[in-house]
């Protein structure tokens, strides 16, 4: 199966107040996504199983953004699964703002030695991926080669197709130590 990309919008949402009957100036409001049917389509296909919707994607990613807890992303990499890769992730990111999320929910409390699966990914810059890619991670490759050729002023959703099984084992047997040794 090949990657599919889609645009998506981040629209500007403004509002204009009244001080007794006078019009005030619109005041910049937080940005909110939009994401095109067959965009929340694939996104329904992916996260359906993990109990979420495109919808709820798209109202935690908003709620992220106006909480700044990150930026509009330029891409967001959906992957076929959970993978337990965030160890690979923090050590390819390294300092990097790369913001990485499971599909579903982490345990509440979150246990001391808990390690997050990998399910998504926030890029804040079409650069940040380009140099990302070249760390020969089979993840971050594959995630360049269908978006490389994307506008870097647009914002993009890539359901990226599955990771070869035979890298993901590799990559998954050291995982959790090597999250753990990264976030201490």
């Amino acid at each position: 199966m090949q990657a599919k990309v889609y645009e998506f919008a981040m629209a500007e949402a403004w509002r204009r107040t009244f001080d007794d009957g006078i019009p005030q100036p619109y005041e910049r409001m937080d940005d909110m996504s939009h994401f095109p049917d067959d965009a929340c389509s694939a996104l329904d296909e992916r996260l359906t199983p993990y109990g979420s919707t495109a919808g709820q994607f798209g109202l935690r990613l908003d709620n992220d953004i106006r909480n700044h807890r990150m930026t509009a992303p330029w891409a967001i990499i959906v992957l076929d699964r959970e993978y337990r890769i965030a160890g690979h992730v923090l050590s390819i990111r390294q300092k990097a703002t790369l913001p990485f999320a499971p599909f579903t929910d982490p345990p509440i409390p979150i246990p001391k030695e808990f390690v997050p699966c990998v399910g998504v990914l926030f890029v804040a810059t079409k650069q940040l991926l380009h140099d990302l890619s070249r760390s020969q991670s089979e993840l971050f490759t594959r995630a360049w080669k269908a978006l490389c050729d994307c506008d870097s002023e647009r914002h993009w959703l890539c359901c990226l197709e599955s990771l070869p099984p035979e890298w993901v084992s590799e990559v998954e047997v050291n995982d959790e130590s090597l999250f753990r040794s990264l976030r201490s």
